[in-house]
């Protein structure tokens, strides 16, 4: 197994007291704070991943801001599981609850107290790997023998979210975190400070294994299923109702509505002109040089009753549109077929 510890002192700022390990926890830099208290437990086929951050301590900067200690540790599932690491999550959880004994942070202080951190961070690098390997190393023993907890459960695949404070959300992160450091399953459990469901369901989705996410405290009690990767596990899966047809023809109606009156709106249908009386003329008088038409002959003027007007075929008179700009009535209603 290996540690890392990162902290700060009086007037450094916060870095690695030994060798710096790659920053695998940085992918999760838009999901939370590191200044705040934030736990990542991972297993795939190389081995686990645990990174306690912000753990309180009773040391202050030069500004008398409270320090924060955090720690890491990482093996392969081919070496034994040190007794402690469990532990180390389920005090770090309970130190995280509002006015519980703060076990893992008077562990913290007695091994890593101001001077030896002084002396370590002026000196930092691979030399201090063996003796912050030591203190951490004591502090997963004490936590170790403290701990009287029940084997934990199986996890099932998916993807979970609980509440910070719920107690039953807590237990089923133990669970699920002691499986991943046994190699049992594959995934995560995570507590985030500035993610959401979106998040996590975008952050995850493509995972193996199991997911838990303990994000808020305002979701209901117990860890509840995000997106179903499989049977359900201790509680029923939350999912959103998916929106009903009929809201959907509603909204399409009253849009059809709005069109069909702002198109009568905008082009009033014109009334046609009735039709003009022909007024009677006298008839004109013989051009000279000729003379009057026999009865029967044509004469070069139109029937009476036609009112100047050709006529169609069929006896039809044909009407041109008493509005030459007016569109189809219906013609933009196109726009949602």
């Amino acid at each position: 197994m290996r540690t890392h510890v990162r902290t700060r002192g009086r007037g450094v700022d916060y870095t690695f007291v030994g060798t710096t390990p790659a920053p695998w926890w940085a992918e999760f830099g838009g999901l939370t704070s590191f200044e705040k208290p934030t736990l990542l437990v991972s297993s795939d086929a190389t081995g686990w991943r645990v990174y306690a951050s912000a753990i309180p301590t009773v040391r202050r900067d030069s500004s008398s801001t409270p320090i924060r200690l955090s720690l890491l540790l990482a093996g392969t599932h081919t070496d034994s599981l040190p007794d402690g690491v469990l532990p180390l999550i389920r005090g770090w959880l309970a130190d995280s609850t509002p006015g519980a004994p703060q076990r893992l942070r008077e562990l913290v202080d007695e091994e890593f107290p101001e001077p030896d951190v002084e002396e370590l961070i002026i000196s930092s690098g691979e030399p201090n790997d063996a003796t912050v390997d030591d203190r951490v190393n004591r502090i997963l023993t004490a936590l170790a023998a403290k701990d009287t907890s029940d084997p934990p459960d199986p996890p099932r695949p998916g993807i979970w979210v609980g509440g910070i404070h719920d107690e039953s959300a807590r237990r089923a992160f133990v669970d699920l975190s002691a499986c991943l450091l046994t190699g049992r399953t594959t995934g995560w459990a995570v507590q985030l400070t500035l993610a959401g469901i979106p998040e996590i369901a975008d952050r995850f989705a493509d995972e193996p294994g199991s997911t838990l996410a303990l994000i808020r405290a305002d979701l209901p009690e117990g860890p509840r299923e995000l997106r179903p990767k499989g049977p359900p596990w201790r509680t029923p899966p939350l999912r959103e109702k998916p929106p009903g047809s009929s809201r959907a023809l509603a909204l399409l109606a009253l849009a059809a509505a709005a069109t069909i009156i702002r198109h009568l709106t905008a082009h009033p249908r014109a009334r046609p002109a009735p039709p003009a009386s022909p007024s009677p003329s006298p008839n004109p008088a013989p051009s000279p040089g000729r003379t009057s038409s026999s009865p029967g002959a044509p004469t070069g003027r139109r029937p009476s009753g036609t009112s100047g007007r050709r006529t169609h075929p069929t006896g039809h008179r044909r009407e041109r549109s008493a509005s030459r700009g007016s569109r189809p009535l219906f013609g933009s209603l196109s726009i949602f077929w």
